[in-house]
C-alpha cells in the first residue's frame, strides 16, 4: 500500500507514447505509467515527452525526433524500474539510441553552434543526469523478428507488380516499334512472361490453412447474423478496413478494443499487428495486401455460389424475381459416391436456394450430409456429431419439386 502511494505522482508531467510493443505487455506498461501519474497518447503529439519503444529506428521514433529533439526514446524497462524504485529515474541509462543517431534521425536545421552543455540539453538529458552512475540498470533492448512468410508474401506481391508493368511495356513496344515477325522467326517471350505472371498471381492468392480456417469461421458467424445486409466478401473487407483505419490513426490495438462482434477477429490481423506494430507504413501496407489476398481468394472460390444465390428467374409475368431461400442455414457435404451428374444437380439446387456446399466435413459447421442410399451413409457415421443429419438426396429433389422446404425427417438415415 505504501508502495502504491509513493508511486502515485512519480511520473507526473510525463506523457508517453508506445511503439513496437504488443499486448499484453503494451497494456501493462500503459497501466503502470498511469498509476504513477503519467498520461498516455496513442500518437506522438506536442504534449508527448517519452516514446517507449522496442525498435530504435521505427517511423514513430523518427516522427518524435523530427517534432521534438528533446524527446526521450527509451525502453519499457524504464517504466517498470521507476515503479519498483518508487521514483522517476534518469532516462539516459534506458535510451534506445545514441545522441548522434538522434541528430541523424531528427529533422534539424541547427547550424551546430552552442556550448557542450547546450548540446547535452538538446539531447534530452541534463548535465546532472549524464553524471549519474550507471549501476542501477543495464538495458537489454528487445529485437523484433519479422515473419518470414509475411516477408515472402510481401516480396511476391512486388514481383506481381513488376511483371504487370513489364508486360505492358512489352506489349506497347511490340505494337509500336517492333516489325512483325516472320513465320520462321523464334517467338518472343511475351507469352512466357504472362504465364509466369499468372503463376505468381496464383501463388499470391493461395492462402494457407490458417487463413482459410479464418474465412470459414467468419462465414459461419456471418450466416447466423440476420442484421448484416452486405455480402460476405464486403463483410470481410469491412473488418480489414476497420483495422486499417485504426493503424492509420497510430494505434492498431484499438481495433481489438472496439471489436463489436461475438466472434474473434481474423488471426491474420492479430499476427500482422504483432509483427508490424510501430511500423505504420508497413503495417497499413501489409493489412491492405492481406485484405486483397482474402478478397481474391473469395472471388475465386465463392463467385459461382454467390452468382447462383443472386440469380434471377422469369416468373409468369416475365418479370424478374429472386430465387426463394428454402435452404437458408443448410451447409451440405455431398457424398463422394454420388454420381457426378447428381452432384452437379444437387449443388445447383442447394446453392440456388440459399444453402452452401462444403468441399469437406467441418465439425460444428456442416449441417447435412447428402447421400445416395443407406450403404453410403455408413461412411459418415464415425463423425460422431449429433448436430449433423445424414439425409437421402431425395430431400433436396423433393424441395425443388414442391417449391417449398419440407421437413427432412422422412429422409434422414439413422
Amino acid at each position: 500500500e505504501k508502495k502504491t502511494k509513493k508511486s502515485d505522482g512519480a511520473l507526473k508531467g510525463v506523457v508517453i507514447v508506445i511503439s513496437g510493443i504488443q499486448n499484453p505487455e503494451r497494456a501493462q506498461i500503459r497501466d503502470t505509467a498511469l498509476k504513477m501519474g503519467a498520461e498516455y497518447r496513442p500518437n506522438w503529439c506536442k504534449e508527448a515527452t517519452h516514446l517507449i519503444t522496442a525498435v530504435a529506428n521505427s517511423p514513430k521514433v523518427k516522427e518524435a525526433l523530427s517534432k521534438k529533439k528533446t524527446a526521450k526514446i527509451i525502453s519499457a524497462e524504464w517504466i517498470s524500474d521507476c515503479y519498483s524504485k518508487n521514483k522517476k529515474l534518469s532516462e539516459r541509462k534506458y535510451s534506445m539510441i545514441a545522441p548522434r543517431l538522434k541528430d541523424d534521425l531528427a529533422d534539424d536545421d541547427d547550424d551546430g553552434g552552442g556550448s557542450d552543455d547546450e548540446d547535452d540539453e538538446a539531447d534530452g538529458y541534463t548535465k546532472e543526469e549524464q553524471q549519474e552512475p550507471d549501476e542501477d540498470y543495464q538495458p537489454d533492448p528487445k529485437k523484433r523478428k519479422l515473419d518470414d512468410s509475411l516477408d515472402e508474401a510481401f516480396e511476391l506481391n512486388n514481383l506481381v507488380d513488376e511483371n504487370e508493368s513489364t508486360d505492358d511495356d512489352i506489349d506497347t513496344t511490340s505494337t509500336t516499334t517492333k516489325p512483325k515477325q516472320s513465320s520462321t522467326a523464334p517467338p518472343n517471350n511475351t507469352q512466357q512472361k504472362k504465364d509466369q505472371k499468372q503463376n505468381v498471381n496464383a501463388s499470391v492468392t493461395k492462402l494457407d490453412e490458417s487463413n482459410i480456417a479464418d474465412i470459414n469461421k467468419l462465414n459461419s458467424f456471418y450466416k447466423t447474423q440476420s442484421d448484416i445486409s452486405v455480402s460476405f466478401s464486403e463483410f470481410v473487407q469491412s473488418i480489414f478496413q476497420s483495422a486499417i483505419q485504426c493503424a492509420k490513426k497510430g494505434d492498431p490495438h484499438e481495433f481489438f478494443a472496439d471489436w463489436k462482434h461475438d466472434t474473434p477477429a481474423p488471426k491474420a490481423i492479430r499476427r500482422i499487428v504483432r509483427e508490424f506494430d510501430g511500423e505504420e507504413d508497413q503495417l497499413v501496407g501489409q493489412l491492405e495486401k492481406t485484405c486483397n489476398q482474402y478478397q481474391l481468394y473469395l472471388k475465386e472460390s465463392e463467385t459461382p455460389q454467390e452468382e447462383l444465390k443472386q440469380a434471377k428467374v422469369n416468373g409468369p409475368s416475365n418479370e424478374s424475381v429472386a430465387l426463394p431461400d428454402y435452404l437458408t442455414g443448410v451447409r451440405a457435404l455431398l457424398d463422394d459416391n454420388l454420381p457426378q451428374k447428381d452432384k452437379k444437380l444437387l449443388k445447383k439446387y442447394i446453392v440456388a436456394y440459399n444453402g452452401d456446399v462444403d468441399k469437406k466435413f467441418f465439425k460444428g459447421v456442416t449441417t447435412h450430409i447428402i447421400v445416395g442410399d443407406e450403404k453410403d451413409a455408413e461412411n459418415h457415421l464415425d463423425y460422431g456429431v449429433d448436430s449433423v443429419k445424414i439425409v437421402d438426396k431425395d430431400w433436396i429433389l423433393t424441395i425443388h419439386k414442391r417449391k417449398k422446404r419440407v421437413p427432412e425427417g422422412a429422409f434422414v438415415i439413422d
